[in-house]
């Protein structure tokens, strides 16, 4: 039954949950455990310590697998130990089993414990959003609720009646699904077989029977839990929460299909020994039941015709019908939230992009939040990051300013300040979207400084792994007392990467950039260059009708710009500061930069955000700028105007009119590969250029920088640039 209806060909083949299939076959190697365990006589395969240990690492397996199968097996498990001890009241052997499953529980103490602690601070709730939520995959027969979705009409399983009765199953999640023909039939024989020993057996025999208890227990758990699939049992539901926790009553097809393969087992175990017919009988069985569940399935020789699925589909598909990709944002933390319908609208994790462009996070990782701060360093391992910023004192926020982090706030997020610790907050409610954005923020002083942030180890985690290194140790040293020379090498070895691994639970409460936390660490620069950074020290040229010079009365100059968006929901998320490059047209500005060597899985992108000084929009002349920016090799000679002669190209021009287009009245990110000249020192220059009338031409560049951009970052960033591109520049 182990390939019957659900535990396999639906769990893989259609929902591919590869956990849930696992967690369902450590389900049912914890039952056998259990049974040897209770054993008068071990085995010859299976002696009593074996069925320990084999007791024990189901339990950790099944912890740290899938938490669900977790639940459903203990659950289950219990029910069996129940069964084997009312058969055989042995309190030994109870004691080996809640030992053994007591070991198991605590030697993964560090993965469940921390997530059951936590579990108040993420939307579990969220769970039964859409197609996913649980009333929805009730069977209506007869009929006590109401349909939704027309899940039930889409069914096809046979409608209006308690089981499937096509022969050959079809395994598809569309719909609640229901018993299979060849399962019923099982489980009917079974029950029939069941009730003809029992009466046919007395009172002393029936408890020494081998066969009766299995079927029993089979029986009574398949029935129960079929039960749980129809209507009827809505309210049970409703009334638990920890049923809903399981998600869906189709979650629990998977103990009974276990259920049923122990009254199958149980029932060709009582037959005769010897003869054909039970070799025949068997046989026959094992062969309706795999063409009953594999008969529907298509079997590709050779490469399969699947469809490649990218990103991009799932985010979509997502972003119309919560519910249809495997995430509802159920673990979402409760920092951040958003209504799913407001103001006529039914709104996704796409409200997130909407306001706040992926595009618009420096390598996409940081955004100034408030102030006027500069960032010109950025550096990123795992879930590390380090960044250098600037603040002027006179910023916006008391002269200081507030630095947002591309993650949402969690326990176990950590901020340092030039390596002094300092408090996380998280991005308030904006009411006019009705959204608690959940943004990591960290408070900056007027200054230069270093930000660090890292996810470590909080007090549930630190707690939950010292327990587990504690139950290994003790275990390691119970074998190293009977154990011979590789034995004790085996088990020094263990704890000795317990300790290992402690010293890095502990060192991820500390800075990534500090000089013990930093060990191992191997922080990645993302940000390449910061074109501002470089006019203000002098190394960028800089041609202007007024020279080199910065000033508010020259044409060039480096400021802090505020924009206020003027469409919804971007204008919603506030008015908007980046460091602006000011570049009065005619100008030019040109740096030399070495582009990083092309390695696998990175690219090098031009970032920067296209904007122009709100007080044009209203102003009574005006028609804009030409943006345009050019790469090339640095040894080309300069032209009179500053501009590179010799072989250029062209990777960004753009004409800005905010005057006239309502819809660029924000700030336009640009993302623009670079990568092409991997390994070579370029001159990238940044022109701006008058158009037919030269009034207001108050443009520049925000925050310009040249980042280095992992695949699935660069991805995000690139979709969230060409939909800025559509409603800003009426692209595609």
């Amino acid at each position: 039954m182990a390939y019957g209806p659900y535990v396999l060909q639906t769990n893989l083949f259609v929902a591919g949950a590869g956990p849930h299939v696992l967690g369902l076959g450590l389900m049912a190697w914890l039952l056998a455990a259990i049974h040897e365990l209770w054993r008068p006589v071990p085995g010859y395969a299976w002696s009593r310590r074996r069925s320990w240990w084999g007791t024990s690492v189901s339990v950790a397996l099944l912890f740290v697998t899938h938490g669900v199968s977790a639940l459903i097996g203990g659950i289950l498990a219990c029910g069996w130990v129940a069964v084997l001890f009312l058969r055989q009241p042995d309190w030994r052997a109870l004691t080996r089993t809640t030992s053994a499953a007591v070991s198991g529980a605590l030697l993964t103490a560090f993965s469940w414990f921390p997530a059951l602690v936590e579990t108040s601070f993420v939307q579990t709730e969220r769970m039964q959003l859409g197609a996913l939520n649980f009333r929805n995959w009730f069977i209506r027969w007869p009929g006590y609720q109401p349909p939704l979705w027309g899940l039930q009409e889409r069914s096809p399983y046979t409608v209006g009646f308690p089981v499937d009765l096509h022969f050959a199953y079809s395994n598809i999640l569309t719909g609640p699904m229901r018993l299979s023909l060849v399962q019923s039939v099982v489980l009917v024989v079974g029950l029939a077989f069941l009730t003809w020993r029992y009466l046919k057996q007395n009172a002393v025999t029936r408890l020494s029977s081998p066969v009766i208890f299995p079927v029993a227990f089979g029986s009574v758990v398949a029935v129960v839990l079929y039960a749980n699939q129809f209507d009827w049992a809505l309210p049970v539901w409703e009334a638990h929460p920890i049923l809903q926790m399981i998600q869906m009553p189709t979650r629990l097809f998977g103990p009974i299909a276990f259920a049923v393969a122990l009254v199958l087992g149980g029932t060709v175990a009582a037959l005769p020994r010897s003869g054909w017919m039970t070799v025949v009988t068997t046989a026959m069985l094992a062969l309706l039941m795999v063409t009953s569940g594999t008969a529907s399935r298509t079997l590709f020789v050779g490469e399969a015709p699947y469809d490649t699925v990218s990103d991009a589909v799932v985010d979509n598909l997502e972003a119309r019908e919560p519910g249809n990709t495997t995430s509802t944002n159920e673990f979402l933390p409760r920092s951040a939230d958003f209504e799913t319908w407001h103001e006529g609208e039914a709104r996704g994790f796409w409200l997130y992009d909407r306001m706040f462009p992926d595009a618009g996070w420096v390598a996409g990782q940081v955004m100034p939040w408030s102030g006027q701060v500069g960032i010109h360093g950025v550096s990123q391992a795992g879930l590390s990051w380090v960044v250098d910023v600037s603040v002027p004192p006179d910023g916006d926020t008391g002269g200081g300013g507030v630095l947002a982090f591309h993650q949402l706030a969690f326990p176990g997020w950590r901020a340092w300040v030039d390596g002094q610790p300092v408090a996380i907050e998280a991005a308030p409610l904006i009411a006019s979207q009705a959204i608690s954005p959940g943004f990591i923020l960290v408070a900056i002083p007027p200054g230069d400084h270093r930000v660090s942030v890292r996810f470590g180890a909080d007090g549930p985690r630190i707690a939950s792994a010292v327990v587990s290194a504690g139950v290994v140790t003790v275990i390691a040293l119970g074998v190293w007392s009977r154990a011979r020379m590789l034995g004790k090498m085996l088990v020094a070895t263990t704890i000795a990467t317990i300790a290992g691994a402690l010293c890095f639970v502990w060192l991820g409460t500390r800075p990534p950039d500090s000089r013990v936390g930093g060990i191992g660490v191997g922080l990645k620069p993302l940000l390449v260059s910061s074109v501002i950074r470089n006019v203000l020290d002098g190394t960028a040229e800089v041609h202007s009708p007024t020279g080199a010079e910065r000033g508010l009365e020259r044409f060039v100059d480096v400021r802090s710009l505020v924009v206020t968006a003027h469409d919804r929901p971007l204008r919603d998320a506030g008015a908007m500061s980046r460091r602006w490059l000011y570049t009065h047209p005619p100008t030019t500005v040109s740096i030399d930069i070495d582009i990083p060597e092309a390695v696998a899985g990175r690219r090098t992108y031009l970032q920067v955000c296209l904007g122009m000084d709100p007080e044009m929009w209203q102003a009574r002349m005006g028609d804009g700028v030409r943006y345009m920016v050019t790469a090339g090799p640095d040894v080309a000679p300069m032209g009179p105007d500053g501009s590179a002669t010799g072989e250029r190209t062209t990777v960004l021009d753009e004409v800005f009119n905010p005057r006239a287009q309502g819809d660029q009245r924000r700030w336009v990110d640009m993302l623009v590969p670079l990568d092409r000249w991997a390994g070579e020192r370029i001159r990238l220059e940044f022109r701006t250029d008058a158009r037919d009338e030269p009034s207001n031409d108050w443009a520049g560049w925000g925050e310009p920088v040249v980042v280095e951009l992992d695949t699935l970052t660069a991805g995000r960033m690139l979709r969230s640039a060409a939909w800025e591109a559509k409603v800003a520049l009426g692209r595609g």
